[in-house]
């Protein structure tokens, strides 16, 4: 069975340290996404939370929130609240064991309010190396009663 992870990162900006290939250890798997796109398989001989952190740290933040805002997906979407902030960004790990762990997808999150003050949110899901925007997803955040 496979399960989907969700790493929630700290938001500390590093533009100087973007993958374009995996690291050290790791191995480049395709994808069932569009255009072959890259994703990562972790090192199962290494322990799995110290490499999912060092990916998590290693993200450019800023290079992921100006890819987004390229796409016109997002713009269009954004466009319609006419004021969106960036909320947060996540790693998207798929799993069925340690040896079989890997870096599927970079998430981007902005929040924003619906005419109505509802609180809604921009999710964006970007190739692990920051090259194309895979998806635009929106959602109503928080509780509904």
């Amino acid at each position: 069975m496979t399960v989907a992870l969700f790493l929630y990162a700290s938001f500390t900006t590093n533009p100087s340290n973007v993958h374009h290939s995996a690291p050290a250890g790791q191995e480049v798997v395709s994808s069932s996404f569009p255009s072959e796109t890259t994703q990562v398989k972790l090192d199962c001989s290494k322990p799995i939370g110290a490499q999912m952190s060092q990916i998590d740290k290693s993200v450019d933040v800023q290079k992921a929130i100006s890819l987004a805002y390229s796409s016109p997906d997002f713009v269009a979407k954004a466009n319609q609240y006419g004021n969106v902030t960036y909320n947060s960004f996540f790693n998207d790990w798929v799993t069925g064991d340690p040896c079989n762990t890997i870096w599927k997808s970079i998430e981007v999150v902005f929040s924003t309010t619906d005419k109505n003050g509802i609180a809604r949110n921009i999710q964006v899901t970007e190739d692990v190396n920051m090259t194309h925007v895979l998806n635009v997803t929106e959602y109503q955040s928080g509780f509904s009663k």
